[in-house]
């Protein structure tokens, strides 16, 4: 088995190097900076690393037709929401106009691999209903509310008539909030955890600004969250889409005073206007119901447990000199 990794470099497609390795699966990458692939150090020895742009079609192609992969994990795109808003143009590009040149380098080279294609439950957007609309089903109307969102919408619904219309072999997920060891501190979980881990080693003072706390996510261990693209690749029919979630929400605001708890020291939390969003959805949790019963997949990676290993990672970072 072979398997092709868009964004191989990235947090989520270096979990997933390592989950495919283990099982025997012959694991190739494409990646746009080649100087940028720390997360795969562990494993350089045993994943093919291939430079390419995913907003070239003709790259793309390339890789296909020298890898010929049996799986495609397209993980390659822009993931931060408030980036997108100053990086419109490029948001689209790198994930909407990105996965419309996977599907023609597809088709050009005649690939017959099966692809998941990723998206968010920032799709979903703001439920007018609030918490009487929760949880959100796939079934649930999409209001994207950044640029982000949008391509991501317009990601699938490419992804959607490629496979119902031109026959791709295309299974597309929504995964909801996912956090881990080694995510970029631009994420909360981690951006929490960083900041913790300084104040209780007594290099910063013990305050920590913050902006909203009361939104609610649903945060599913990345561990776990690779885990159900592997399973729905193997198992899952093509053409339909899959929240990956929990179920569960945990408020911000629950998610700093668990990391605040793993300090053992007390720390103040004063709220500052500038890490405010100028646009926040208050509440985003996700019914795993139809994962579940297409393939038996349920989280097993308890949050705080999450928690506990992310805060290690960035004890352990500073243990090691990085």
């Amino acid at each position: 088995m072979k398997a092709l990794i868009t964004g191989i470099d990235g947090f989520v497609g270096s979990h997933l190097t390592s989950l495919l390795l283990g099982e025997g699966t012959q694991v190739f990458g494409l990646v746009h900076d080649m100087g940028r692939v720390h997360r795969l150090q562990a494993v350089a020895d045993r994943v093919d690393l291939v430079p390419g742009d995913v907003t070239r079609s003709e790259d793309l192609a390339r890789v296909l037709d020298r890898v010929m992969p049996d799986e495609i994990y397209h993980l390659a795109g822009a993931a931060h929401v408030q980036g997108s808003w100053e990086m419109r143009r490029a948001t689209y590009e790198v994930n909407f106009l990105a996965a419309v040149n996977l599907f023609e380098a597809m088709k050009a080279v005649r690939s017959r691999a099966r692809v998941l294609v990723v998206g968010s439950s920032h799709e979903y957007g703001t439920a007018p209903s609030g918490l009487g609309e929760m949880p959100l089903s796939e079934d649930s109307p999409l209001r994207p509310l950044s640029p982000y969102a949008v391509s991501k919408v317009c990601q699938e619904m490419a992804a959607y008539q490629a496979s119902h219309a031109e026959g791709l072999d295309i299974v597309m997920v929504r995964p909801f909030n996912h956090a881990g060891p080694g995510q970029d501190t631009s994420f909360v979980c981690a951006d929490f955890a960083e900041r913790v881990a300084r104040i209780a080693r007594g290099e910063a003072p013990p305050t920590i600004e913050v902006g909203d706390l009361a939104p609610q996510r649903d945060f599913t261990d990345v561990r776990d969250v690779v885990r159900a693209y592997r399973l729905l690749l193997a198992r899952a029919p093509r053409g339909e889409v899959y929240n990956v979630c929990s179920g569960r929400p945990h408020s911000i605001g629950e998610v700093l005073n668990l990391l605040i708890g793993l300090a053992g020291r007390p720390i103040e939390v004063r709220e500052a206007r500038g890490r405010f969003r100028a646009v926040e959805i208050p509440i985003l949790v996700g019914s795993p119901d139809k994962i579940r019963k297409a393939v038996g997949w349920t989280p097993a990676i308890p949050f705080e447990q999450t928690l506990q290993d992310i805060y290690d990672f960035h004890v352990n970072l500073h243990r090691a000199g990085v």
